[in-house]
């Protein structure tokens, strides 16, 4: 789906619908990405729900700006490369799971900044490198860390990977 530089969302709402159609009437596969976005896509969640809700097991990944180091002292490489898994329950809620590859969303951090408020600790590098809680030390040369050190950035790479080489 090409955005021609509309928001995210507005793109990325046809894809779940699109993906169901295609596995339904094409086999148990399909793959639909969105791209050229003007802005993010949001909330992966909503879209693996979406899915879930007619029956197909939905994955959504989404690479992003760089704002986030491999390891601390490193410079940003990845985005927050979040990832979603929605898969359907007989007679219940589906059940999503959405997260960040780092180890803060960036909403996290735009929402500390613009809340004068300390972030939590070992979340964030300032410019030296060296842990900060300071979200405006980190939107000016600093980084956000990965969860789960080097597990959190080999799967950040591995979105990167295939959401990059996916929608083109």
């Amino acid at each position: 789906v090409n955005a021609n530089q509309s928001p995210g969302m507005l793109a990325a709402v046809n894809a779940p619908d699109l993906a169901v159609h295609k596995a339904t009437t094409n086999g148990p596969i399909a793959i639909v990405t969105s791209y050229n976005t003007s802005t993010s896509s949001g909330q992966l969640a909503f879209y693996v729900e979406r899915m879930a809700r007619k029956g197909i097991i939905g994955i959504a990944m989404a690479n992003s700006p760089e704002f986030v180091a491999a390891a601390q002292g490193g410079k940003p490489v990845f985005g927050t490369n979040p990832i979603a898994v929605g898969i359907p329950q007989k007679d219940a809620v589906p059940f999503t799971f959405d997260m960040a590859t780092s180890a803060i969303a960036l909403f996290g951090l735009l929402t500390s900044k613009a809340q004068n408020t300390p972030l939590p600790s070992n979340v964030a590098y300032g410019k030296d490198g060296g842990w900060t809680t300071d979200a405006a030390e980190v939107l000016d040369g600093g980084a956000i860390a990965t969860f789960g050190g080097h597990k959190g950035a080999g799967l950040a790479l591995c979105i990167e990977l295939l959401a990059g080489a996916l929608s083109g």
